[in-house]
């Protein structure tokens, strides 16, 4: 499992159509080995999750990516700041998906103690 694999599932969870139960559970099953791929690579150390940091320049997969590596890997400082621009900036807006990256970050940051 890896980048390509990673990029596979993005493809299935970016292409979900919520009104069809098979769809939605592709999607699942993809986010599901999308948090596999991030924790295998941090098991297996820096070199792996390098690998899987090259995709948060992609947009489709960094809005997964960032979250993923957020809440699984202990990440350094610039890698760290990088997956919370993101995910800031998908917070941005009134739209359901920018007030659900709101209330993430809300409670990230209160379960963190950070503000």
């Amino acid at each position: 499992m890896g980048v390509d694999e990673y990029r596979q599932c993005v493809e299935i969870a970016s292409g979900v159509d919520y009104a069809d139960k098979d769809s939605v559970r592709r999607m699942n099953q993809a986010v599901d080995t999308m948090y596999r791929i991030v924790s295998d690579a941090v098991q297996d150390g820096e070199t792996s999750i390098r690998k899987l940091i090259t995709l948060l320049d992609k947009p489709e997969a960094s809005k997964w990516l960032a979250h993923q590596l957020v809440a699984s890997a202990n990440l350094a400082g610039d890698v760290e700041d990088r997956c919370f621009a993101i995910i800031e900036d998908l917070a941005r807006g009134d739209g359901p998906d920018a007030i659900g990256e709101q209330m993430w970050l809300d409670e990230w940051r209160s379960k963190k103690g950070r503000i």
